[in-house]
């Protein structure tokens, strides 16, 4: 992968991953230190299973913390491999409309809340990803930017920073400092995908025991499947997925319905951000579907319409609040279904079906991580052997642990004497086969959403995780087991560190902004002066010089603080009767350095020539000042005098 012998990895021409150029050696300190030091934690935590007792709450609980801020960690000292600034990465992700156009869409619809009866009016018009999805993840980086506003102090210590990430990008430098600090919603996805260690444990361990819930929630933060794709709202999603099967699986073994309510809820809210987060609908439905038929459940109906309920419940609250019709919803979810007539140019909807449905399963086993691949395959026929043992004593009605048929309360986490190390068969493990399996090869086998593995199919990397290391099929816990797991967790690490810093999964289409060397000099001009704008930017002299009918003028500028707007500078010559007889209007130095770059105290050389007609009358005068490109703002003298300098010409 590093030396890219193999570039059939990255796929065939029609679907190929974009190389990233190599970096230097030295950049890759900090991540191999990071993920040395993640692999060390999780052995050492690994090791307490070989104990007889499960570790104190408060130890467990330390240690999925740990993992929760490992989790952007990890992707922060990846991102700082392969960049000068590692905020680049994130910042990048969030406002770029190639890449999502939700932050754009937020941040340039001040009257939103009036817009949201008839969204699905204005999405042809929006970027690709807003095009075809419901209006939830706009409408979150909205009330961001609205949160913002009423925190002015907030956000001007928030905007500041992030505004010199792009200040060469004069159309994001337009916008104000609530606006920019908003996307600090976008750049905390990695610490709320993070979140999803929790769930995933809480469900694994009622599914296939804690050793295998724990090792699972451990190999999460650093499975490529999670980890490549760095602000990008896909990596809530399986903290959404695996909240709705835990609270789905408590309430199945309550039969409560209130819980199979609190289940839908997550889900409702998947949709409202990506109306593909259907799949987890259907994930959690099979699920509870496939326990209640073998657990022979007699309330199901009354479990499934809450369920129903619940996954209906931010949409009913949409629909209410803002009068929209059904067939409007409908229209929205249709798009996705039909993705191939809306980008005839989009990778993901130009690759061939024949294409899809081989590369698809090889591009998912690659970001599942080849180690993980190797060992789903070589644990098969232990899978199939453990099912097809459970369907026979289910089908003979034969009691198992962890079920209601076996005359007993399920034991804590419904896996019987899993913490011994004796785990059997779970109703909950055979209902998980079915509904991982079942959505996975239909996906794969329909091709419906080619191209869209890395981001959108991540939460199937845990569930195969649960299902391949659950006792019965993995070896007994010991020392064996802690080795191979341990070995397992750093080969996965290794693997991260060479995709991210090689492999370009999304590329924001944005720059850095270019490397330069800053001038903190003072000047020695011809005519020296102090004039100040806006308590921002001061002229502290110029040279003018004439050369026939052109006028070759050298500003000198000093920034008296960071400035938030790439401002352009216009110089207008006047003649004898104050008529406009030539102008330049451009950023600093010929559009090169927008101000918006300018550190505090630089001092700026910003040449000019400008043509003069030859029957102008003298005497000529130019003025000189700043305005905002985007309102014709300009800035004003800070003397209050008027927004322009008056220079005499020779």
């Amino acid at each position: 992968m590093w030396l890219d012998l193999t570039p059939l990895l990255r796929g065939p021409e029609e679907w190929r991953w974009s190389l990233r150029a190599a970096q230097p050696g030295g950049r890759l300190v900090l991540p191999i230190v990071l993920l040395g030091a993640y692999v060390l934690a999780c052995n050492r935590w690994l090791s307490r299973w070989d104990e007889a007792q499960q570790p104190r709450r408060s130890v467990e609980w330390s240690f999925f913390a740990f993992l929760t801020l490992a989790a952007p960690l990890i992707q922060f000292a990846l991102a700082a491999a392969v960049l000068r600034n590692a905020w680049f990465e994130f910042f990048a992700a969030t406002v770029s409309p190639a890449v999502t156009g939700y932050y754009s869409v937020a941040v340039t619809t001040p009257d939103l809340p009036t817009v949201l009866p008839r969204y699905t009016e204005l999405m042809p018009t929006l970027p690709i990803h807003p095009q075809t999805h419901p209006p939830g993840l706009v409408l979150i980086h909205w009330l961001a930017w609205r949160t913002f506003e009423a925190m002015p102090a907030v956000s001007d210590a928030i905007a500041m920073p992030l505004r010199a990430l792009q200040c060469h990008n004069v159309a994001l430098m337009t916008l104000d400092n609530p606006q920019i600090a908003s996307s600090t919603i976008g750049m905390l996805v990695p610490l709320l995908g993070g979140l999803a260690v929790w769930p995933i444990y809480a469900f694994g361990k009622r599914i296939a025991g804690p050793p295998a819930a724990t090792t699972v929630a451990a190999i999460f933060p650093i499975l490529p499947l999670y980890a490549m794709w760095s602000s990008q709202w896909d990596q809530v999603y399986p903290l959404l997925l695996f909240t709705a099967l835990y609270l789905a699986h408590t309430g199945l073994e309550a039969g409560s319905p209130r819980r199979l309510f609190a289940a839908g809820i997550p889900l409702s809210l998947a949709t409202f951000l990506s109306i593909g987060n259907v799949v987890l609908v259907f994930i959690v439905g099979l699920y509870a579907t496939a326990w209640s038929f073998l657990n022979r459940s007699r309330r199901w109906l009354r479990l499934a319409i809450a369920f129903l309920m619940g996954c209906l419940s931010i949409w009913t609250l949409y629909a209410a609040l803002y009068r929209v019709s059904v067939s409007d919803l409908l229209a929205v979810a249709s798009r996705l279904a039909f993705e191939g007539t809306r980008c005839p140019v989009c990778p993901s909807t130009t690759r061939s079906y024949a294409t899809w449905i081989v590369w698809n399963p090889i591009d998912f086993a690659t970001f599942f991580s080849i180690p993980l691949t190797i060992l789903l395959l070589v644990r098969i026929p232990a899978m199939a052997s453990a099912l097809r043992l459970s369907l026979s004593k289910i089908a003979s009605r034969a009691p198992m642990p962890g079920s209601k048929i076996a005359g007993r309360a399920p034991m804590p986490g419904g896996v019987g004497a899993a913490s011994a190390g004796h785990f059997h068969p779970s109703m909950g493990w055979v209902s998980l086969v079915i509904a991982a399996s079942l959505p996975f090869a239909a996906l794969v086998i329909s091709g419906i959403v080619r191209g869209e593995v890395g981001r959108m199919w991540g939460y199937f990397g845990p569930l195969f995780l649960l299902i391949a290391l659950a006792p019965h099929v993995a070896p007994a816990i010991g020392e064996r087991w802690l080795r191979g797991a341990t070995i397992l967790v750093g080969l996965i690490a290794l693997q991260l560190l060479v995709m991210y810093t090689r492999w370009q999964v999304t590329p924001s289409f944005l720059d850095e902004p270019p490397e330069r060397a800053a001038n903190f000099v003072a000047p020695q001009p011809q005519v020296e002066m102090r004039a100040s704008f806006g308590r921002q930017i001061a002229l502290l002299g110029y040279d003018l010089s004439r050369a026939g009918d052109r006028l070759d003028l050298t500003l000198y500028w000093q920034a008296l603080a960071q400035l938030p707007h790439a401002y352009t500078v216009f110089v207008h010559v006047f003649d004898a009767e104050g008529r406009l007889a030539g102008q330049q209007d451009n950023m600093p130095v010929r559009d090169q350095l927008p101000t918006s770059c300018w550190q505090p105290g630089e001092i700026v050389a910003d040449p000019y020539a400008v043509e003069v007609h030859p029957d102008t009358a003298e005497p000529l005068s130019l003025e000189v000042g700043l305005y905002r490109l985007d309102t014709g703002e300009r800035l004003d003298r800070d003397d209050g005098s008027e927004d322009k300098i008056m220079l005499a010409v020779p």
